[in-house]
């Protein structure tokens, strides 16, 4: 629907709606584009319903508000020729009457007619307010669109003038777009410099090559005017610094970092840095073992520091799963560790999970991270690199830990330092331990939640309450409105949602997962491995990346129950090490197989080749012994033939012994040689070994033989004993013979 003074399309005219009378349906309006318009009546049935209009539409209120004295003195007396006749309404829209009460006021005032209805047809368009009828003195001169081309006013100082041509505008376009705008350290006069040898220089008759002179090239001023006249600030500087840049340092900042904040607890901001402060080792202070990482999740309502960690590892998944899992340790245990004061009123966000997380493309930019929101249905928020004004009081808050930091810290070295061309060396200062250099962060961060903020903008509602500006009360008055938006969870239920998750193989041996084997109590008590025996089977674990010696398993006869698992014997070696150094030693040990398997078949083929030699001798001395027999003859004197071939085996046996002792030993040494009674009967070699035994002879005949310097050996004492043995040996083994002959004739 229509109001007065409304501007509205009908067909191809701009109108603007004058006045109505509903009683007798008519409306009059005015085309505010043409300059020669009067008003026309119409029907107002005919416009009322249609669309309404943006009420921005009458822009000459607006424009009243910078009038200046001259404007408004032309308005006042526009208002003192026409004033009588505006107020006649409507009779002054209708053509016959206008014209009428015009002359009688033109020989009233003494004015024009064309004045008059000029200004009648100004406030007519312009909402028929007296802003309407203010001077248009703002619109004088003449508008420059482009550079001008003609000459201008006279040369100063005798310098001779220089008419820019349609040849220097291309010549200037070509410069600023490839030098100064592609290349932000390129400065004006460079770019100006590179315009007068690209395309200002003068080829004399020896070839050599002259800068042209004042007149006869455009002047650095020339092209400095130029860039600014056709290449806006904020394109010239997202074109030289980029757009990151650009909204980082050069944007408009109209809003504030609480606009779009519901609370606390709506939004958590975390980022890592590297402290600035080298440490010791603990176990040898005078060895320096770097700069450690500090990880800081604060609430951006509150800015309460609800969430960190400081260590040696790199900005990382690792360090930031900690820092979140410190929102629910137990802050009375971790206070106890480090040696600090521990209050409850210090830590009211214990356990409080926020509604978002908001991290840079870092440390929370990982597959492993998506199990924030899968586990703890926590949103986690990546805002774009190198935009760290979308997450500010992070940013910040790194400056007041370097503020704290500076303040006699030993150790401590500014990055600036490094700059210097002889910086200072304040790593000779160092002297804290990463246990020593954790409680002073700690310090830090409890006396930045109990500290008052200057600044701070506080709500109508905190100020009317009374609340301090401090991160703890404003968290404690905050909380109470946000209690049942937020939820809480316990660090058993942070650490395991945490912790990244596969799958593992139960074996005979222990769950196997990345070359280490677990057990567990309950797997024993549930024969997990003796089952695997038959068949292996899968189970679901998680794992801390950074240590091999624990990990998470879920019991698969219950889902809900998560059993810690501890390496096995086998698997001991790898005790403190992580899964990245398991890794690259099980590589090492895999590169180990090549020359491994190349060995056991360089050595069986050389087992091969010697075998075969003595497999083909034992097969040429069989074809060359004669006529064969049949199995059954070759197998009928098995028994005979293993106890001759045995008695061979012995005699060889003790003739490689006996190669190597004396024959005869001396009666003092208690020595005797033997001689086999076996070895006897078969007409064979008489001793073959010396062993130990006891001599026969009584002490007196010992100790007279010894006096006599005569020794007797072991065959002069027992040669009855031997031979009769022997005899007995002989006819045995003669009636075993004969008894085997008589049982083969049958």
């Amino acid at each position: 629907m229509l109001f007065l003074n409304a501007v509205f399309q009908l067909g191809v005219q701009q109108c603007r709606l004058l006045h109505v009378e509903p009683s007798t349906n008519r409306a009059w309006t005015i085309d505010i584009k043409d300059d020669r318009a009067v008003p026309i009546e119409r029907t107002w049935s005919d416009i009322h319903n249609l669309p309404a209009p943006d009420s921005s539409s009458n822009e000459r209120v607006v424009r009243s508000i910078s009038a200046t004295p001259a404007m408004r003195r032309k308005r006042d007396e526009a208002l003192e020729r026409i004033g009588a006749l505006i107020q006649k309404v409507p009779e002054i829209f209708d053509a016959n009457s206008r014209g009428q009460m015009v002359r009688e006021l033109v020989a009233e005032k003494g004015c024009s007619k064309s004045t008059v209805y000029k200004d009648l047809r100004r406030y007519w368009a312009g909402g028929q307010s007296p802003s309407a009828l203010l001077a248009n003195f703002n619109r004088c001169g003449p508008r420059q669109t482009k550079i001008s081309l003609q000459r201008g006013g006279r040369s100063k100082l005798g310098v001779p003038h220089y008419d820019l041509t349609e040849s220097d505008i291309e010549n200037f376009h070509r410069v600023i777009k490839n030098h100064y705008l592609a290349d932000g350290r390129v400065k004006m006069s460079h770019s100006y410099q590179r315009l007068v040898n690209e395309s200002y220089l003068t080829i004399d008759g020896n070839g050599d090559s002259f800068v042209r002179p004042p007149g006869e090239r455009p002047t650095v001023r020339q092209f400095e005017y130029f860039v600014r006249a056709n290449y806006p600030l904020e394109h010239r500087l997202r074109c030289r610094l980029g757009n990151k840049d650009y909204e980082r340092e050069h944007r408009a900042k109209l809003g504030t970092v609480l606009a779009d904040c519901l609370g606390v607890g709506h939004y958590y901001e975390a980022d890592a840095t590297i402290s600035d402060v080298y440490l010791v080792a603990s176990e040898d202070v005078r060895q320096i073992v770097g700069k450690p990482t500090v990880y800081f999740i604060t609430d951006r309502k509150s800015r309460l520091i609800v969430g960190w960690y400081v260590g040696l590892e790199n900005p990382s998944w690792a360090c930031a799963r900690l820092a979140i899992l410190s929102i629910s340790q137990d802050k009375a245990a971790m206070c106890a560790r480090y040696g600090v004061e521990y209050r409850t009123e210090d830590w009211p966000a214990h356990e409080v999970f926020p509604k978002e997380f908001l991290a840079d493309r870092g440390e929370l930019l990982t597959r492993a991270s998506s199990q924030i929101s899968e586990v703890l249905a926590v949103t986690v928020t990546n805002v774009p690199g190198q935009r760290g004004d979308w997450k500010p009081i992070a940013e910040t808050g790194f400056k007041q830990h370097r503020a704290v930091l500076e303040d006699g810290t030993p150790g401590f070295d500014p990055p600036e330092n490094a700059k210097k061309r002889q910086g200072k060396h304040y790593e000779k200062d160092a002297c804290l331990t990463l246990k020593q250099f954790i409680a002073i962060v700690l310090n830090a961060i409890i006396a930045h939640n109990r500290a008052q903020m200057k600044g701070y903008d506080l709500s109508l509602k905190e100020l009317g309450d009374g609340v301090e500006p401090s991160p703890v009360e404003i968290w404690n008055h905050n909380i109470k409105e946000r209690t049942g938006l937020l939820p809480r969870f316990s660090e058993t239920a942070v650490h395991l949602a945490l912790l990244p998750r596969s799958e593992a193989t139960v074996t005979e041996e222990g769950i196997l997962f990345n070359g280490c084997l677990y057990a567990s109590a309950v797997g024993m008590a549930e024969n997990w491995f003796g089952l695997a025996r038959k068949k292996r089977f899968k189970v679901a674990l998680s794992y801390d990346t950074r240590l091999v010696d624990t990990v998470y398993v879920q019991n698969p006869n219950r889902t809900d129950d998560v059993i810690e698992c501890h390496l096995t014997a086998r698997s001991d070696k790898y005790r403190g090490l992580s899964f990245a150094e398991v890794y690259a030693l099980e590589r090492i040990r895999a590169r180990l197989n090549p020359t491994i398997e190349q060995s056991r078949l360089q050595t069986t083929a050389d087992l091969r080749r010697m075998n075969d030699a003595i497999i083909k001798d034992a097969k040429k001395a069989l074809s060359s012994a004669g006529s064969k027999l049949t199995r059954s003859a070759r197998r009928a004197d098995t028994k005979e033939a293993r106890s001759v071939e045995l008695q061979h085996e012995r005699q060889e046996s003790r003739q490689h012994a006996r190669s190597g002792q004396p024959a005869t030993v001396h009666a003092s040494t208690n020595h005797a040689q033997v001689i086999s009674l076996s070895a006897r009967s078969l007409g064979s070699a008489t001793a073959v070994s010396t062993i130990p035994v006891r001599n026969p002879l009584n002490e007196s005949e010992g100790a007279a033989l010894k006096a006599s310097g005569k020794a007797a050996t072991l065959e002069q004492v027992q040669q009855p004993t031997t031979n009769s043995a022997n005899v007995k040996n002989l006819s045995m083994a003669e009636k075993i013979r004969e008894m085997k002959e008589r049982m083969r004739d049958g």
